[in-house]
């Protein structure tokens, strides 16, 4: 786990109970590199994600305003994507791929661990995240001589080929 990641990390708790700790939320995680542990300041963003009740549209919309006093807060926060349970098993279904990565990564920062379902990732599911990385990402960081994006890509077309090869 690098430095910096502890850091991403307390920020996610700190905003979570300050901010997202209201009635319909039942926990809050972090995504992506923080949940990894290969968050690297300043580059790195905080993404979260959510699992609520199912929240009128009202709610959401309180939730929406929080999130963004707690960017105000912290200015290194980034997307957050709001799942009910349900939609949480319609994601492992319909991704599974990002679903197994999210269940295996999530770092959670209130509430409980999130119940992502373990789905079967068909090999060409697996294949198109390989295949994904090269459509545009790459040749992009490769322009740009992004060292930190290449190796990251690098990783996810690892992990993917992993997954399509068992």
């Amino acid at each position: 786990m690098t430095a910096a990641t502890g850091v991403y990390r307390a920020a996610a708790r700190v905003l979570s109970r300050a901010f997202l700790d209201v009635a319909g939320v039942r926990s809050v995680y972090a995504r992506r590199s923080v949940a990894s542990g290969e968050a690297v300041l300043p580059w790195s963003d905080l993404d979260l994600a959510m699992v609520t009740d199912d929240l009128p549209g009202s709610e959401l919309e309180g939730l929406r305003r929080r999130y963004r006093l707690a960017r105000v807060a912290f200015p290194r926060l980034g997307e957050c994507q709001i799942f009910t349970e349900g939609e949480l098993a319609e994601l492992a279904v319909m991704d599974p791929f990002r679903a197994s990565l999210d269940r295996r990564c999530a770092w959670v920062a209130l509430g409980e661990r999130p119940a992502i379902p373990a789905t079967p990732i068909p090999a060409h599911e697996a294949a198109r995240r390989l295949v994904f990385w090269l459509e545009e990402f790459v040749p992009t960081a490769l322009r740009q001589r992004n060292e930190r994006n290449l190796r990251k890509f690098a990783l996810e077309m690892a992990n993917a080929l992993g997954v399509l090869e068992g």
